[in-house]
């Protein structure tokens, strides 16, 4: 019954979403997903909460005028319902901070993994124009502010909102003239906070845009490649005045926001001193004329003071509210990008055909009509100078980029009809730079297969030449790695990150300069071990060292994006284009 529930309330959530109307606030409280009882209980609690603080200003006008006329019956019984209200007001305070707690940290656990699934899904290519700092200081930062913020304004904005009709019925029942004297005087209060929300807001994305400028830097500069850069005298000195132009531009930004507020505060203060003065003239004149008793000036001070609170609030809440739309705009600038579009049919392995393919970059063309074929069993590579358009290609076959002209096919399937996810189990990559966790060196292994043996671990170790590593290591399998694979040398990352790729199994198998950390001797003999490994699946290697593939089936020459030429290592070691460009 529980989980029918559930799967209500987010097919709710889900439908509120999609609906174009959505502002983005409501749009990421529904990507929240806040639990549906927190939105029933807090504003409940916060109701009787706010209800419940209006009486006890009576009871205390009652005791006054109760002493004053030496009723003590009356005042012991006025004094009993104020405890009992008290008593009452304390429960459900813990129910309303309890249950808006549960709605804040759901709603940002909840943000976060919605962020993690949009960067599994977007299109890479779209993805590349954010800075690793924005796209972290989105995650972190961001989400932190917006659950915090909506926290600190939603279930506040319903309190003030019932205390302040609640204490406005109470005193037009003391005395009509006073209530309308109060509302008029606290209303100008919001006038300040009006005027400032905009400025503020504008300040606030400005700030947010610093704060990813300096995420993004502190990513690169906190790497161990980063680190061991800074060394050196100086790019140190250079790096910490990079920071400091950064930090003080936040500093004066932030100080910039806090003046802008403060300016409305004190302005806001000053329209403050106005009400309490004209209600308490009033209450004198009207005691005098003997219309209101002194208990009941009383209360109406008391009330008085109490709507300044809400008032207030509601009057921060416009600054509150532009700052919430400038943080929701900035996650919308990720979770809005494109998806990549997956085709229907699942993988089949077959003849790989590159017809024509042109890639377009935002520094030009890095592919301008690359045409080449691969049969099914056939181990190849493709060979060149840095900028030829390799990777490109090789990219383009686990489509992690889209070409801007021509047709890839696989077997009879295009590829752009193919399963992401059919595509990605049964292609794999292996890159130039690493990619380690700092994680025990198994489950690093066991990225891409989780349920692979013990028995094919061995296996792939002692194919990559890692038998001899893993006898080294403090706890064998289980040793973590350091961060980004520290602890181990450059070729030992690269043959960790191919042992992965092989016990994923793929019928394709792409080596990006996969092994240019270790020496020509290693490679060669890796590399006859993979191809036997792979004699019935498909090979493609991207390398500068010729040597190395000189007994694979195929060897195609880039240069400028384009084919130049093809054969085997002995018809192609001669040409003059292809000694010069290796």
């Amino acid at each position: 019954m529980g989980r029918r529930r559930r799967s209500i309330a987010d097919g709710f959530f889900l439908k509120f979403v999609k609906s174009s109307s959505a502002n983005p606030i409501s749009r990421l409280i529904a990507l929240g997903r806040p639990p549906v009882w927190t939105l029933i209980v807090a504003p409940i609690a916060i109701i009787v909460t706010s209800s419940l603080s209006v009486l006890p200003p009576l009871f205390i006008g009652r005791i006054i005028d109760g002493v004053q006329h030496a009723q003590f019956e009356t005042v012991l019984h006025q004094l009993s319902w104020y405890a009992v209200i008290a008593l009452m007001l304390g429960v459900t305070e813990i129910a309303e901070g309890y249950s808006s707690t549960v709605f804040r940290e759901t709603m940002t656990r909840n943000f976060r993994l919605r962020f993690i699934e949009k960067l599994g899904c977007v299109q890479l290519d779209a993805l590349a124009r954010l800075t690793a700092g924005e796209i972290n200081n989105r995650m972190t930062a961001d989400i932190d502010n917006f659950s915090v913020q909506l926290q600190y304004s939603l279930f506040p904005t319903v309190m003030s909102l019932v205390t302040l009709a609640a204490t406005l019925v109470v005193l037009f029942r003391i005395n009509v003239a006073i209530a309308v004297v109060s509302m008029t005087f606290s209303m100008l209060t919001l006038i300040p906070m009006r005027i400032a929300a905009r400025r503020s807001a504008d300040l606030q994305g400005t700030l947010a845009a610093a704060n990813d400028e300096f995420y993004g830097e502190l990513a690169d500069g906190t790497t161990l490649q980063g680190l061991a850069l800074f060394r050196n005298p100086h790019a140190a000195v250079q790096r910490f005045a990079r920071f400091g132009t950064i930090t003080q531009r936040i500093l004066n930004l932030g100080a910039g926001v806090c003046l802008v507020e403060q300016w409305a505060g004190f302005a806001q203060t000053i329209l403050g001193i106005l009400g309490p003065a004209a209600t308490m003239a009033l209450g004198a004149y009207l005691c005098a004329r003997g219309q209101i008793s002194t208990g009941e000036i009383v209360s109406v001070l008391i009330y008085q003071s109490r709507m300044a609170g809400p008032f207030r609030a509601l009057s921060f809440l416009q600054l509150t509210f532009a700052t919430i739309a400038v943080t929701a705009r900035r996650l919308f600038d990720v979770l809005d990008l494109p998806n990549e579009k997956s085709g229907k049919r699942d993988f089949a392995p077959g003849r790989l055909v590159i017809e024509n393919i042109s890639m377009l970059r935002d520094r030009g063309l890095t592919l301008r009509g690359a045409t080449l074929a691969v049969d099914t069993k056939s181990h190849v590579a493709l060979v060149g100078p840095s900028g030829a358009g390799k990777s490109t290609l090789a990219s383009l076959l686990m489509r992690l980029s889209e070409p801007s002209g021509g047709s890839i096919s696989i077997g009879a399937t295009q590829l752009a009809d193919t399963d992401l996810r059919s595509l990605r189990k049964s292609v794999a990559i292996v890159a130039q730079d690493p990619l380690i966790f700092d994680a025990p060196l198994i489950e690093n292994l066991r990225l891409t297969k989780p349920d692979c043996s013990l028995a094919e671990i061995t296996s792939v170790l002692e194919l990559c030449a890692l038998d001899d590593l893993v006898a080294r290591l403090p706890d064998g399998l289980g040793t973590r790695l350091g961060q980004r694979g520290s602890f181990l040398s450059g070729g030992e990352r690269q043959r960790v990150c191919l042992a992965r790729a092989v016990l994923q199994d793929p019928a394709i198998l792409i080596l990006d300069e996969a092994l240019s950390g270790v020496d020509g001797e290693m490679e060669s003999r890796i590399l006859a071990r993979l191809r036997a490994r792979f004699r019935d699946r498909m090979i493609i290697a991207i390398t500068h060292r010729l040597r190395s593939v000189r007994n694979f089936d195929r060897i195609f020459m880039m240069a400028e994006g384009r084919i130049v030429g093809s054969g085997a290592y002995a018809d192609l070691s001669s040409l003059d284009a292809l000694a010069e460009a290796l």
